[in-house]
């Protein structure tokens, strides 16, 4: 019998990664949920997915969407507004897969989760609640993976991804790179760890397929470090959009209107960085995608 794997975050980029290669890939049934009824939810079930509707703060519904389910992979929303909703929904993704004996788990996290009390930072008072909490909240959220009753685990930490370049997802966080310019407070000199979510995808499905070589571990997932004026120079050999890259004070970015929890995120990549052992990563055997391989890949969307 055809083993059916439930996709949480499907239709965001992580998730969507996860989604197309399992389908690619064709070794086990797809089930998706969506909160409602949408777009990509009518394209999954053309595509020969199952999907199905619920609500992560509803823990009944997420027992119905793992009804028969042999993995489940989560990718959980950071939530600006409830900042504590990650790990109530990572509770309710547990218990619903103890329940219904799910055999493995693979939840997807962020680089260096449950380090952050060694961060030379960390007791810095001008930083925003907001960072405390996303520090604080994807480290519980790991701890009820690990101490659940789930037969098998594995924790994904990946580091900066190189999706946030792509139009719409540089949004947030790059926003001005549409009209060719970066502007933050990464210093020049800075290198930011990076990965794609293709290849966070990879080792999804390995583990599925080889859950001794994966249970019960914590990986970080990073593919190469690159400054953002190479980032820049790369990107801009593959669109043909020169990209200006500026070093703005943080005071200097606030009063342009950035939000606050911005400039920490970008001000802890000049103090601390992923720090990622990448012959560990290499170590596992996957092809991994260089920013440049990536550049070329995703350039229509770039």
């Amino acid at each position: 019998m055809e083993k059916t794997i439930l996709i949480i975050g499907a239709s965001g980029s992580q998730g969507g990664e996860v989604y197309k290669l399992l389908q690619k890939e064709k070794k086990f049934k797809i089930r998706v949920l969506q909160r409602r009824e949408s777009e990509f939810a009518k394209k999954a079930r053309a595509e020969g997915a199952e999907v199905v509707i619920g609500d992560l703060n509803d823990e009944n519904s997420i027992v119905k969407a793992m009804e028969n389910v042999y993995g489940v992979f989560s990718v959980l929303a950071l939530s600006i507004d409830n900042h504590d909703s990650e790990v109530l929904h990572e509770k309710n993704i547990v218990k619903a897969a103890e329940k219904n004996n799910v055999q493995i788990l693979v939840h997807s996290s962020v680089a260096r989760a449950g380090e952050q009390e060694s961060f030379v930072d960390w007791n810095e008072k001008d930083r925003t609640p907001f960072y405390h909490k996303y520090w604080e909240n994807k480290t519980k959220s790991i701890n009820v993976v690990k101490q659940s009753n789930i037969p098998h685990w594995v924790i994904l930490k990946p580091v900066w991804m190189m999706d946030n370049l792509l139009k719409g997802r540089a949004d947030l966080l790059l926003p001005d790179l549409k009209n060719g310019v970066i502007e933050n407070n990464v210093k020049l000199d800075t290198k930011i760890d990076l990965i794609c979510a293709l290849d966070q995808a990879k080792f999804v499905s390995d583990a599925f397929q080889k859950i001794e070589k994966y249970d019960k571990k914590e990986i970080t997932l990073g593919c190469e470090s690159l400054t953002f004026t190479e980032m820049a120079e790369i990107y801009t050999k593959h669109t043909n959009k020169p990209v200006k890259v500026s070093y703005i004070e943080p005071k200097e970015l606030i009063k342009k209107g950035v939000n606050k929890y911005i400039v920490d995120s970008y001000e802890w990549d000049n103090l601390e960085g992923y720090k990622t052992d990448f012959n560990k990563v290499k170590s596992y055997g996957i092809k991994l995608t260089t920013f440049d391989e990536f550049c070329q890949i995703y350039k229509d969307y770039l």
